[in-house]
């Protein structure tokens, strides 16, 4: 077109490489000189420029208006010479690309005996992605666990993506790989806790909270209670105040003055699971079992329907390919802080009776909570730390947790001023570790309000020491921010933080109202060993503030007094 309409302009357009000259060289980056290729990248131009320059100096001087048509528009619509690889590729569909090699390979077997004996493999090879739940294809030694690795393997061949799925255990590398993820049961050691949304858990959710309710200050029966779960709970999907009031008035077992109390607001827990089965699955007989393996499978492949799909047809094959969609389009997500063994393994002896329960069992047939199920009245703690005891016997300490040697690996990285900020990286893993991946301490939620409200008890049993002693709390050593108040107080708390994270992590919170505070501010008053004495940490606090200062006076740390307690 150029050489057609503008010959003498052929050299300005697609060779000279003048300062702030967008012509096709500055378009492309490239210009030839004695026949060999020049890279231009300093003096590369964008798209926009390119055909800026092309309006000015190409299409006005062209008379073919037929030409100048074709050129302006496809100007406007900004596809005239597009570049082979650049950023805007990505809207070029991924069939698009399958296509095109598709086409070079038939074109070439013909005149290629390699192309030809080997088309099915390029193929593959240029489909073949490793999925992110297989992570990392190295080996492991036999009968050892790789610290990051988790692919499980089929056989020992090599791997290559034609034979990826004969040597991978696509399935169980998965499931390997989101329970490596899963936190453990808050309360028994080594146990798996169970997903958000399975039946046993959102049982347990909604009798925790149905177990507070109070009718005009009077706690419900329990023959009340378990008809409120079958008949409210088990028909409504969300449970408001309005409609418990409905049926209490309805039924004749309350009028409407009725002051419903026990419970913050309408009720949070819900049978989200068990109505989706009563809906969607209408004419399949599945047992408990059965629908809990369905909804773990959920949570593990949720974001693989096509593996989901292949999983619950092969457990379930009597099941309909219209019922199998249906399920793959649930959407359960996230995990439970308490395991099937806690709720349902564990059992004692009801005093008073002659009966033996399971935790979820004293949930429904008592009005008690979990934290009062857990208190001295029952036998189930008891029950439980024998149970702890003999698992840390077994094969469990806190060594074999993998964030132990991240730790242990920032501990040793540390340094003065901490400039590679390893205590930020340390307290991330330290909380995901305890309060499971999702957790962030900025995130406005009940275990961050307990954390909170606990380090502000804590704080405060500092300040109280240090002004004591005649110290300024404003001044501290590393906390030096201007509008802190208690910057010294921040400085010594920090080796006590660890009572409150232990403390929230036994509450299970399912809400922050007094007695919970309560729990917190009872952090003072437990027992911990400090100079060679059994002291309340309220004590252990004088001492170790005391120790501290008497250290700074006489410039010598051996005086300071750390105190001790088994975790």
């Amino acid at each position: 077109m150029v050489r057609k309409y503008l010959p003498l302009e052929y050299k300005h357009i697609f060779v000279d490489t003048e300062e702030k000259l967008n012509n096709y060289v500055a378009y492309i980056g490239m210009t030839k000189k004695n026949g060999k290729k020049n890279d231009l990248q300093s003096k590369k131009c964008s798209k926009e420029e390119f055909y800026d320059f092309l309006k000015k100096n190409v299409i006005k001087k062209i008379s073919d208006e037929e030409v100048v048509s074709y050129l302006e528009k496809e100007l406007e619509q900004g596809t005239f010479l597009p570049k082979q690889v650049n950023k805007d590729n990505s809207v070029i569909p991924y069939q698009v690309h399958m296509y095109e090699l598709r086409k070079i390979l038939e074109n070439l077997s013909g005149r290629s005996f390699f192309i030809q004996e080997n088309k099915e493999k390029i193929l593959q090879l240029f489909e073949f992605r490793i999925p992110y739940y297989v992570g990392p294809l190295g080996r492991n030694e036999e009968g050892t666990e790789g610290k990051f690795t988790w692919a499980v393997r089929k056989n020992n061949e090599k791997i290559y993506p034609w034979n990826f799925k004969d040597v991978i255990d696509i399935e169980e590398s998965a499931e390997k790989f989101i329970r490596r993820m899963t936190n453990k049961c808050t309360y028994m050691l080594g146990e798996d806790v169970l997903p958000k949304d399975s039946l046993l858990y959102s049982k347990y959710m909604v009798l925790n909270e149905l177990n507070n309710l109070r009718l005009n200050g009077e706690k419900i029966s329990v023959e009340l209670k378990q008809q409120l779960y079958k008949e409210v709970f088990c028909r409504y999907r969300k449970v408001t105040i309005k409609k418990l009031k409905n049926y209490l008035v309805c039924e004749g077992i309350v009028d409407k003055k009725v002051e419903i109390t026990g419970i913050d607001g309408d009720f949070k827990a819900q049978l989200t699971a068990f109505h989706d089965f009563k809906e969607k699955l209408t004419g399949v007989t599945l047992s408990q079992k059965e629908k809990e393996e369905i909804i773990l499978n959920i949570v593990l492949f949720g974001d693989d329907k096509k593996l989901l799909k292949q999983r619950v047809m092969r457990m379930h094959p009597e099941l309909t390919e219209k019922q199998i969609k249906s399920i793959s389009m649930l959407s359960y997500k996230g995990w439970g802080r308490l395991s099937k063994a806690f709720l349902e393994n564990i059992t004692a002896h009801i005093p008073g009776t002659e009966e033996v329960w399971n935790i979820i069992t004293a949930m429904w047939e008592t009005n008690d909570n979990l934290m009062q199920i857990l208190s001295k009245n029952y036998q189930f703690m008891d029950r439980i730390e024998e149970y702890n005891s003999i698992r840390k016997e077994k094969n469990l300490s806190y060594k074999t947790v993998e964030e132990s040697d991240l730790l242990e690996s920032y501990l040793k990285e540390i340094a003065w001023n901490d400039g590679t900020n390893r205590e930020g990286h340390a307290a991330k893993v330290y909380f995901n570790a305890l309060f499971g991946l999702e957790f962030t301490r900025t995130e406005d939620n009940l275990i961050n309000a307990a954390l909170n409200y606990g380090y502000s008890i804590i704080l405060s049993a500092f300040t109280r020491e240090i002004v004591a002693n005649g110290y300024i709390t404003q001044l501290g050593v590393f906390h030096d921010n201007m509008f802190n108040q208690f910057n010294l107080a921040s400085d010594l708390m920090e080796p006590f933080r660890i009572l409150v994270d232990r403390q929230v992590l036994t509450m299970e919170l399912e809400q922050f109202e007094h007695e919970e505070k309560m729990q917190l501010v009872n952090v003072l008053n437990q027992e911990v060993q400090i100079d060679g004495k059994i002291q309340y940490v309220n004590n252990a606090i004088k001492i170790y503030c005391k120790s501290i200062f008497d250290a700074l006076s006489g410039d010598d740390s051996s005086l300071i007094r750390f105190y001790r307690i088994e975790l």
